[in-house]
């Protein structure tokens, strides 16, 4: 159960995540108003099953740089079990039980966590049905401070409007970067293919050629990976370029 006391904070940082115009960042440093924490990152990435690629996103609260560094130079992201083992649960995960109870956790890691006071902490991960594609991480880090049952909870409560806020976030990177995917000519041949234009009407429209229609639609074919007009229009949508 929350903390009554706690609740007016708790629904004031979901406020923000849905109502304030600040950026991702601004509304993540609220996490330390709900928590004692020393830092905080958040990670989400989505799987695009169309073009085969990966897209991700951080955002960081307060851990420093050369906490970071040690961490991906040593590619600890493999073997860490406050990695692997939120995937399996949809609970927080405490950094201290994972690492004592998980197999891969080795005393290198262990020792790196200790210096560089990672030892106390929680992680989450969260996937929803209507996003299956995006997967969400939140980590949080207590430093010499114990994690309680209320801050499990309470990161619980929190973390699919988290979710939300990093899937929103990271579509509108996807949105924007692909907006220069394909040139001003191709995404008017594919606006009035989408419109159900032939190529000679589109030709017609746009004053151009047939066969020059046909030579910027396999331009785009190529581009997006796909081999026929209806396949190009649905994953134009689904990359959010109309």
């Amino acid at each position: 159960m929350h903390n009554i006391d706690n609740l007016p904070i708790l629904f004031d940082f979901i406020r923000r995540i849905y109502f304030d115009k600040g950026s991702v960042h601004e509304k993540f440093l609220s996490l330390q108003e709900l928590f004692p924490i020393e830092g905080a990152y958040i990670t989400v990435s989505f799987e695009d099953c169309y073009k085969g690629a990966l897209y991700t996103a951080g955002y960081n609260v307060g851990f420093k740089q050369h906490q970071i560094d040690l961490y991906e130079s040593a590619q600890y992201h493999h073997t860490d079990p406050n990695n692997i083992l939120p995937q399996q649960s949809k609970r927080a995960v405490s950094w201290q039980g994972a690492a004592s109870s998980y197999t891969l956790a080795n005393s290198s890691f262990l020792s790196l966590m200790k210096e560089v006071n990672l030892e106390s902490g929680i992680t989450l991960s969260y996937k929803d049905k209507f996003h299956e594609y995006y997967e969400t991480y939140l980590f949080l880090n207590f430093g010499d401070k114990q994690v309680t049952s209320f801050h499990t909870d309470m990161a619980e409560s929190i973390m699919p409007h988290i979710h939300h806020l990093c899937v929103e976030d990271l579509n509108d990177q996807r949105i924007e970067n692909n907006k220069s995917f394909l040139t001003a000519r191709e995404k008017e041949v594919l606006y009035w293919i989408k419109e159900g234009k032939s190529s000679w009407e589109v030709g017609t429209i746009l004053s151009a050629k047939e066969r020059t229609v046909k030579f910027h639609l396999k331009n785009i074919y190529s581009k997006l990976g796909t081999t026929n007009r209806t396949q190009a229009v649905l994953k134009a949508a689904h990359m959010g370029l109309f």
